[in-house]
């Protein structure tokens, strides 16, 4: 994290960054899970890997889509992953 910091200035233009553990058991999502894209990369990552992406962001969580208007932060309902595979 110290490495990429200097990159960070703004929530809008993070880099996507995903790790995974030493055992190559979970995708983890670091910085910019929405907007980056990490969340999506930690998904895609675990497919290949066989592993487990770990999504920690709460709107995920409850199923609620995310976007950024202005200064504010808007929600709205969104299908989870498990509901639109069916």
């Amino acid at each position: 994290m110290r490495a990429i910091a200097p990159h960070c200035r703004s929530k809008r233009c993070r880099p996507a960054v995903v790790v995974l553990d030493e055992g190559g058991q979970f995708a983890i999502p670091l910085l910019s899970g929405h907007l980056g894209g990490a969340n999506d990369l930690a998904r895609l990552l675990a497919a290949v890997c066989h592993a487990v992406p770990v999504i920690t962001t709460a709107t995920d969580g409850r199923g609620v889509l995310l976007w950024m208007d202005g200064p504010g932060a808007r929600t709205a309902p969104w299908p989870s992953r498990s509901a639109s595979a069916a």
